[in-house]
């Protein structure tokens, strides 16, 4: 028995001093604020890019609308197209600007991070991974040939059909040309953008641990297992026969869904990474005013 209580006693003694370690080192922890302001360049990037495919859509709605016949025709027309190209040019000036918030968030955070519970490292490799994606997948793009010009003047109740057999047979070149560079440069893109996401959601949960907020935690480990179970029904599509793939479109809108429930997720997770942040330097700022109280 008495063995017995001097183990607990000695189990809960290790448990006190880890967590006065954690306190004596948060204290010396000053770049909290910044990795804040790295946060919410990163989220009032991605927010950019949701209004950037706003603007998109609508632009893509409204040149296809048809003309009042009864309007100049000439001038109509002209205006329209000087509208559009106005318009997609802004869109490329809104995901060049969206995109650079989002990297300098990511440096930003990267510099300021504490390495306890290796939220630093975290940033790093997500740092790493974010910039490696899109070069990847711009080289793998330029090694690649056009894609395949759909088949003009067809039949709108053969457009559905001409759409399938063209996804199917882009699918195949896919799966056969991944032994390819292009291929295999496309393929590492893929793993490593899914590396930069999760390597960046562990981040926002080494945060939460540094500031010992449990439930934060549990939610970024629920996040994390939805995440995975998405990204393995988009890879099952991806290497799944395309046929077989077609003839299961409920599979296809889940992963759809998934991937919107997983981008949603991801703005409530870095806002929420943020209050964070805020309501942990709260409180260790009230903890060091009652100790110069007491002292």
């Amino acid at each position: 028995m008495t063995t017995q209580l001097q183990t607990f006693d000695l189990f809960g003694q290790n448990d006190l001093d880890e967590k006065q370690r954690e306190e004596e080192a948060a204290r010396f922890e000053l770049g909290w604020e910044e990795v804040r302001r790295g946060l919410t360049k990163i989220l009032t990037g991605h927010l950019l890019t949701l209004g950037t495919i706003g603007l998109l859509v609508g632009i893509v709605i409204w040149a296809v609308i048809p003309e009042d016949p009864q309007a100049k025709q000439r001038a109509s027309k002209l205006t329209k197209e000087l509208f559009v190209e106005l318009g997609f040019g802004a869109v490329i000036i809104a995901a060049v600007i969206s995109y650079g918030w989002i990297v300098v968030g990511h440096w930003r955070c990267l510099l300021y991070a504490p390495e306890r519970h290796f939220t630093r490292w975290y940033m790093f490799a997500c740092f790493v991974c974010l910039l490696m994606s899109p070069a990847l997948n711009r080289v793998a793009i330029l090694l690649s040939g056009p894609p395949p010009a759909p088949a003009a003047n067809v039949d709108p109740r053969d457009a559905a059909r001409e759409w399938k057999k063209m996804v199917a047979d882009q699918q195949d070149d896919f799966r056969a040309g991944l032994a390819s560079a292009r291929g295999s440069m496309q393929l590492v893109s893929f793993f490593t953008g899914v590396l930069s996401f999760g390597c960046f959601i562990l981040f926002l949960r080494g945060i939460a641990r540094c500031f010992d907020d449990t439930i934060r935690v549990v939610f970024a480990d629920m996040y994390l297992a939805l995440w995975a179970l998405v990204v393995v029904g988009t890879a099952a599509i991806f290497f799944m026969p395309p046929r077989m793939v077609l003839a299961q479109p409920l599979l296809i809108l889940g992963v759809g869904a998934g991937w919107l429930l997983i981008f949603a997720g991801y703005l409530f997770m870095v806002a929420n990474a943020c209050l964070c942040i805020t309501s942990g330097l709260k409180r260790q700022h009230a903890k060091l005013k009652a100790a110069l109280g007491q002292d």
